[in-house]
């Protein structure tokens, strides 16, 4: 009887939490997030895992059912309270503001055409700016100096990070210049911009002797054996993050990306491609996630699939819209 007494004197003295005020979703979105979550495991389970008779499939059917129902009546609850439109000191809230480097790259330029309407983006160009940049909000500069870097980087929120030489046969001086000393800029730069999240273009080839040795599958968690120059200046911005977390707070998820295409044209891309919207969709999930570090592999659902992305599934709630498969069923 104590305690229920001195629960109600604790409730009657806690001001009331009002949705109207705080914006329904910044409660509700969490946990339709978690059953979003839940749900993903069951699929996982009835997709996987074999099942003795006809009563445990009825059994996953109905907690499925169950999950998705919980889910609807959250997504209800939420419709009915006006999203909040300014902030608690009058001003207008907005969206994120992120920054991406390498806009000029194939990936780069894919993204800020699919992320644009999502986030207040502003683009980072080295040397290819195009005619019509996806956005508005666009700056000119190298990542070889930290300072015009901070400055391209004054009230953002989250740093996507894509500038890089690409090639696997890039030269160590090439690998050096512009993938670990731009990586280490671009890393303090945010540092010092005060930005809380850093979402890195991580690479497979940091893993790549484990295909050239088809070693598979292959889990993020793995020590890393990279298959060229390009891979281990890959590994040492994973790293460089890790640390960056640890030593600063810094949130840093680094994406291992697959083969970004259009659509699968061979073997090899088959098991290692990445759609575009599959693409927008994990690093959206990376800029909105909670987690403070993370490693996660970056390919579409694909069928054929070398590399495993569960991870990213239930951590990220990385969902692909895309399997390489359909282009390779027979007519």
């Amino acid at each position: 009887m104590a305690h229920d007494r001195r629960l109600t004197h604790l409730m009657n003295d806690t001001p009331p939490y009002h949705l109207s005020e705080h914006g329904s979703r910044e409660l509700l979105d969490p946990l339709k997030a978690e059953l979003e979550t839940l749900e993903r495991r069951m699929r996982h389970y009835r997709d996987r895992i074999p099942l003795r008779s006809a009563a445990d499939s009825e059994v996953l059917r109905l907690a499925s059912q169950a999950l998705a129902s919980a889910r609807d009546a959250i997504e209800e609850a939420a419709s009915l309270v006006e999203p909040r439109e300014t902030a608690l000191d009058g001003t207008r809230t907005a969206l994120k503001r992120v920054l991406i480097t390498g806009a000029g790259g194939r990936i780069g330029h894919e993204l800020a055409e699919r992320l644009r309407d999502r986030y207040t983006l502003r683009l980072m160009y080295h040397r290819r700016l195009p005619d019509s940049p996806p956005a508005a909000d666009w700056v000119q500069t190298d990542t070889s100096q930290i300072e015009p870097i901070v400055s391209a980087l004054a009230g953002i929120d989250a740093v996507v990070h894509m500038a890089a030489d690409p090639h696997t046969r890039a030269s160590w001086e090439s690998v050096l210049e512009n993938n670990i000393l731009a990586t280490y800029n671009v890393f303090e730069a945010a540092r010092l911009a005060g930005v809380k999240r850093i979402v890195f273009a991580s690479t497979n080839h940091v893993m790549g002797m484990y295909d050239r040795d088809h070693q598979w599958p292959v889990y993020a968690h793995q020590p890393v054996r990279p298959d060229s120059l390009y891979g281990v200046s890959k590994a040492f911005g994973e790293n460089l993050g890790r640390f960056w977390y640890d030593q600063h707070g810094i949130s840093v998820i680094c994406l291992r990306i697959g083969w970004m295409l259009p659509e699968p044209a061979d073997e090899i891309s088959r098991w290692m491609w990445l759609s575009p919207r599959d693409c927008a969709q994990i690093v959206s999930r990376a800029l909105e996630t909670d987690l403070g570090f993370g490693i996660f592999y970056a390919i579409s659902g694909n069928s054929g699939r070398h590399w495993d992305i569960t991870d990213a599934m239930e951590q990220l709630g990385y969902c692909p819209e895309d399997d390489a498969e359909r282009f390779f069923v027979s007519s």
